[in-house]
């Protein structure tokens, strides 16, 4: 690399503990879509349910870890990328949790999905 030039390089941010948005991203991610009519309504209520007993406590980590993504990933299925890619930057944008306690270096963050 020539003298003068920076590498480019990709970063995956993970928000592992609530620095960027409190709670649960997927959570919030997953009523964000059902409000938008993104998700099924069904799927969005399942999915609620879910984190609901979880922190009632009568729903088990490891199966909201295991049942969740399924569900999640079912109810996307028909949506077109670029669709999903517009909501996100969308919920990153209108989100008042992640909006306002968002550093700002974050806020420059893209949303990044593979190739179909």
């Amino acid at each position: 690399m020539s003298e003068g030039r920076r590498a480019s390089t990709g970063v995956a941010l993970l928000d592992w503990d609530g620095s960027l948005h409190r709670g649960l991203t997927l959570r919030s991610w997953t009523r964000f879509l059902g409000e938008r009519g993104v998700l099924p309504d069904a799927t969005a209520e399942a999915i609620e349910e879910r984190f609901a007993g979880h922190e009632r406590g009568d729903f088990p980590y490891r199966r909201l870890a295991a049942e969740t993504p399924e569900l999640y990933a079912r109810g996307l299925e028909g949506v077109e990328q670029t669709e999903l890619q517009a909501h996100a930057r969308s919920y990153f944008e209108v989100d008042g949790e992640l909006g306002s306690r968002t550093p700002r270096r974050a806020r420059r963050v893209r949303w990044c999905f593979p190739a179909p």
